[in-house]
């Protein structure tokens, strides 16, 4: 669960980020690079200890690193930034979704 905590604090920080970038507010890519580095303490945390990765592993550390050169190169771009905004809005909800869903069947 604190993994989970970890993985939307991350999330929470980013769009901030681009929503900041959006606006036109101040330090909108410090955010943007501290929410990724919060997503990289993530994958740190979750796959650091595993011996052998699987396929789901690999595809999650190959977009961390895709995540890193994005958010570098449309610090500067704000039409990128907004797609972005809109990916991370769907992923944000789908991966809340996911979680309802999870603690359900448990109960």
């Amino acid at each position: 669960m604190k993994k989970s905590i970890l993985l939307t604090i991350a999330i929470a920080v980013f769009l901030t980020g681009l929503i900041l970038k959006l606006t036109g507010l101040p330090l909108p890519g410090m955010f943007m690079i501290l929410g990724l580095i919060i997503f990289i303490a993530y994958v740190i945390v979750s796959f650091g200890k595993k011996t052998q990765l699987t396929f789901h592993d690999i595809i999650i550390i190959s977009v961390s690193v895709i995540l890193a050169a994005v958010v570098f190169s449309i610090i500067h771009n704000k039409v990128i930034v907004t797609i972005l905004v809109g990916a991370a809005v769907i992923a944000l909800i789908a991966y809340i979704i996911h979680l309802l869903m999870k603690y359900q069947k448990k109960k």
